[in-house]
């Protein structure tokens, strides 16, 4: 029933195109003209106006002709990470598909793209009687989820989602997954000039880089990570710096375990900085909160059923990373994430397989068509 070449120049067709977040456009107008045909209805919103990109979330819905069976909705993301631009494409005897290590090559999250439009084509080729199908396909999602977060869920029909961005062995799922904070911490020195009278001042930078050597960071928990991501600070080499700023992230469990250790971040910092004279001013943000789903939920037993009517021992697992799933419970809609075949993502090693392709588009035509 899949078509091994077309899923195969499906992914390829996409994967070449360079689309970072906020410029998703190309992808989207090629998936309306696989869409179309096929009879979905499908709009396009202003999130891309919002976010400054050249793109909006893409909604499509085609009405079930089995009205027994509940609609499900399928999410992917149209975006990548960097380096993402003039891909060189490498497809193995053994149906092994990467990057010439210069590049990403794509298979997050353009697998899941070239394996829901095979399916909903094979449903269409092959006249299947299928429940009402929504297909979400998302903007700046590698830009912690924005695009979804500006999407207009009450046009949504279904009450469960399957969101394909799930790194690892095709049948696994993530069916939890942390909530996500960032913060900016400042400090605040005195500059002076640093030939002359560097003891009047107080550096910044020394503050920081005191303060960071007594940060725990990378895995602190069982649970839970915290990384510094960036630091910036002087804008002189004569003068003692009076400004340092570092820009971070704090994944945890739930959200509220992940606010508890912000506070303790801002106080350890806030510590450190008065024992040096400087003065610190600390923000954070929730990003998306965390998600979790009881094993029992038929979001899970369907797909568990699906799996293994293909011949697949699907396990239940937590994840450290994010995705639309988190936006999408938020908002009131049971989801879990499942392995579209994408491996080492977010790197120049990231590959994927044909076969891994073909095994997920079976899975999501059975989740399409049972019940």
């Amino acid at each position: 029933m899949i078509n091994r070449e077309r899923i195969l120049n499906t992914f390829l067709n996409f994967a070449l195109i360079d689309a970072p977040s906020r410029s998703e456009r190309e992808v989207a107008e090629k998936i309306i003209s696989v869409l179309e045909p096929l009879g979905f209805k499908i709009t396009m919103d202003e999130a891309g106006d919002s976010l400054g990109g050249n793109c909006g979330n893409l909604y499509a819905v085609l009405e079930g002709e089995d009205s027994s069976l509940p609609p499900l909705l399928f999410c992917a993301h149209m975006d990548t990470v960097q380096p993402c631009y003039f891909k060189h494409i490498i497809t193995e005897d053994d149906g092994k598909i990467r990057s010439d290590g210069n590049t990403i090559v794509g298979a997050d999250d353009v697998t899941a793209i070239a394996e829901i439009l095979e399916a909903v084509t094979a449903v269409y080729d092959n006249r299947l009687q299928h429940r009402t199908i929504e297909l979400l396909f998302t903007v700046a999602e590698e830009e912690s989820c924005q695009g979804s977060r500006l999407f207009d869920f009450s046009q949504i029909k279904s009450e469960q989602c399957y969101v394909l961005d799930y790194n690892g062995e095709v049948g696994n799922c993530a069916i939890a997954a942390p909530a996500k904070l960032s913060f900016t911490a400042e400090i605040h020195g005195k500059s002076a000039h640093a030939g002359f009278s560097p003891e009047k001042g107080v550096n910044a930078i020394a503050a920081m880089a005191q303060a960071i050597t007594k940060i725990k960071q990378g895995r602190i928990s069982e649970t839970a990570t915290l990384n510094i991501g960036t630091i910036t600070g002087g804008n002189s080499i004569n003068v003692v710096p009076d400004y340092c700023a570092i820009k971070g992230e704090i994944r945890d469990k739930t959200t509220e375990d992940a606010v508890k250790i912000a506070m303790a971040l801002e106080h350890d910092l806030t510590h450190h900085c008065a024992a040096l004279g400087a003065k610190l001013d600390f923000n954070y943000e929730v990003l998306y909160s965390s998600f979790g789903v009881s094993s029992s939920h038929s979001v899970i037993t369907r797909y568990q059923k699906a799996c293994r009517s293909l011949g697949m021992n699907p396990k239940l697992e937590y994840t450290l990373g994010g995705s639309d799933c988190n936006i999408l419970t938020e908002f009131g809609i049971t989801g879990i994430v499942i392995a579209n075949g994408m491996h080492n993502c977010h790197s120049t090693e990231e590959y994927t397989t044909v076969d891994e392709m073909i095994s997920v588009a079976e899975i999501l035509i059975n989740l399409m068509t049972s019940d």
